[in-house]
């Protein structure tokens, strides 16, 4: 007890992982132009607010999560590469987190203002 883990890199858990504690994750950079996800992402931020913004989910690895915050959609923003269709934003601060089941990638949650 009382001890913290950093991980600078990759980590990989091959048995169950109990967190205890709150989970604190940095955000990637936010993402103006069309973005791939890539396996170190698990939270984006997407600003429309200079032009559309396309958020590729088709490049999750099997097993991955990510979520999506829309922060600003005066131009679209959608998430794209979902098994059943694209995810368009709608309003400024929703959020969908997708998930690639090993199949489909699929929309596990969504938030909205």
């Amino acid at each position: 007890t009382g001890f913290g883990l950093k991980v600078t890199g990759a980590a990989k858990v091959t048995a169950d992982l109990t967190v205890g504690g709150g989970l604190k994750v940095t955000a990637s950079s936010v993402k103006t132009a069309t973005y791939s996800l890539t396996t170190n992402d698990f939270f984006i931020s997407a600003d429309g607010s200079s032009g559309a913004v396309d958020i590729e989910a088709s490049t999750l690895v099997a097993g991955q999560i990510c979520t999506v915050i829309a922060t600003d959609i005066s131009n679209s923003v959608r998430v794209t590469g979902i098994t059943i269709g694209n995810y368009t934003f709608l309003t400024a601060l929703d959020c969908v987190t997708v998930y690639n089941d090993g199949t489909n990638i699929r929309i596990i949650s969504e938030y909205k203002q």
